[in-house]
Protein backbone atom coordinates (compact mmCIF):
# COMPACT_ATOMS: atom_id res chain seq x y z
CA UNK A 1 0.00 0.00 0.00
CA UNK A 2 2.73 2.24 0.54
CA UNK A 3 2.71 2.69 -3.40
CA UNK A 4 -0.14 4.49 -3.09
CA UNK A 5 0.81 7.10 -0.90
CA UNK A 6 3.51 7.77 -2.75
CA UNK A 7 1.30 8.41 -5.99
CA UNK A 8 -0.66 10.24 -3.85
CA UNK A 9 2.36 12.43 -2.77
CA UNK A 10 3.37 13.00 -6.51
CA UNK A 11 -0.04 13.71 -7.66
CA UNK A 12 -0.88 16.22 -4.61
CA UNK A 13 3.08 17.76 -5.55
CA UNK A 14 2.38 18.10 -9.11
CA UNK A 15 -1.15 19.96 -8.57
CA UNK A 16 0.53 22.30 -5.86
CA UNK A 17 3.57 23.09 -8.56
CA UNK A 18 0.69 23.54 -11.24
CA UNK A 19 -0.99 26.09 -9.32
CA UNK A 20 1.93 28.14 -8.28
CA UNK A 21 3.18 27.93 -11.76
CA UNK A 22 0.20 28.76 -13.00
CA UNK A 23 0.18 26.02 -15.86
CA UNK A 24 -3.05 25.29 -17.72
CA UNK A 25 -4.39 22.08 -16.41
CA UNK A 26 -5.99 21.13 -19.11
CA UNK A 27 -2.79 20.38 -21.28
CA UNK A 28 -1.35 18.53 -18.17
CA UNK A 29 -4.60 16.34 -17.49
CA UNK A 30 -4.58 15.54 -21.18
CA UNK A 31 -1.01 14.62 -21.18
CA UNK A 32 -1.05 12.52 -18.35
CA UNK A 33 -4.22 10.76 -18.92
CA UNK A 34 -2.56 9.86 -22.88
CA UNK A 35 0.70 8.63 -21.02
CA UNK A 36 -1.49 6.73 -18.84
CA UNK A 37 -3.09 4.75 -21.54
Amino acid sequence: MALVWVCRALLLVRCTIATLEEVPEQERDGGEQAALG
